[in-house]
């Protein structure tokens, strides 16, 4: 479980350390897809890692004022089976707001 841990960590860091306009973070649909219960529903992105599903929503939003800032609403989920076939999710929330 903590290998598990440490993988899906280490993807929201990835993702958190791309620049704000960079092509995995761009809102493909302009609709948050997401009832907040387990799996995504319709993630903008699909990747998978060996035995890890990895998925995430990008929202455009802005983070209120005043002044308004532009910020990027990104939620991520790993997927995998574990151990006596069980489906194991990580889920992680992040808000990430235009560099400057």
């Amino acid at each position: 479980m903590t290998e598990d841990l440490a993988f899906a960590s280490a993807m929201l860091e990835r993702l958190a350390a791309l620049d704000y306009n960079h092509n995995d973070l761009v809102d493909t649909d302009g609709v948050y897809d997401d009832d907040g219960v387990g799996e995504l529903d319709n993630p903008d992105y699909v990747r998978q890692f060996g035995k890890y599903t990895v998925s995430w929503e990008v929202f455009d939003n802005y983070i209120p004022g005043p002044p308004a800032i532009p910020a990027k609403r990104i939620t991520l989920t790993v997927t995998w089976t574990g151990e006596g076939g069980q489906t194991r999710v990580h889920r992680f929330e992040y808000i990430k707001a235009i560099d400057n």
